[in-house]
């Protein structure tokens, strides 16, 4: 695992911060959580299956999901509560728990 985001996580994570234009959320919630899945369950986070738990399918514990709302504040540019991060179960809560702050900035 990285502990470094790749260069295009990076740029969107860039080009989000500047324009807040939310297609760019997808490319930073992998890009972020590809740093905190193992070599062997990548291929499954690129699947596009926005379903997946992360937890239970990808393998990520709640300390972990700690690390993961941390390095997403960084790049989106906005904070989490812990009610928040109860509430993310899948890539998609947390797709949407991003675009929600996003909203709210708005």
């Amino acid at each position: 695992m990285s502990t470094q985001c790749s260069d295009t996580t990076a740029e969107a994570a860039r080009v989000f911060r500047r324009t807040g234009n939310p297609r760019y959320i997808p490319v930073i919630v992998r890009g972020v959580l590809e740093q905190h899945v193992t070599a062997e369950l990548l291929p499954k986070l690129y699947s596009g299956d926005g379903a997946l738990r992360l937890a239970e399918d990808l393998g990520i514990d709640s300390l972990t999901l700690m690390e993961i709302a941390l390095r997403t504040e960084d790049a989106a540019g906005f904070p989490f509560d812990s009610k928040e991060l109860a509430r993310v179960v899948t890539i998609n809560d947390l797709e949407r728990a991003v675009q929600a702050k996003l909203s709210l900035r708005s």
